[in-house]
C-alpha cells in the first residue's frame, strides 16, 4: 500500500509531535497555530520545523516565553 500525501504529512506530523512531547511536555495542539503545512511542503524535516516555527526546544525557559508571549 502506498501511503498518499496526506498520510506522510500525518507520518510527519506525529514526528514534529514526539520531538515537542520530548523536548518541552506539549504537542503541536497544544500550542499557538503554526503553519506546519507550508514547512513540510517547503522540505524541512520536523525539528528544522520546530526551530523556524517555534524557536529552540532545548531551551525550554526561552521556548515557552516565545509560546506564552511571543
Amino acid at each position: 500500500m502506498t501511503m498518499n500525501e496526506d498520510e506522510r504529512f500525518e507520518q510527519w506530523m506525529k514526528a514534529v509531535d514526539d520531538v515537542l512531547e520530548n523536548k518541552v511536555g506539549l504537542s503541536s495542539d497544544d500550542m499557538r497555530d503554526r503553519d506546519w503545512l507550508s514547512a513540510y511542503e517547503a522540505g524541512e524535516t520536523p525539528e528544522e520545523a520546530i526551530l523556524d516555527l517555534c524557536g529552540n526546544p532545548d531551551n525550554v525557559v526561552a521556548f515557552m516565553e516565545e509560546e506564552l508571549y511571543g
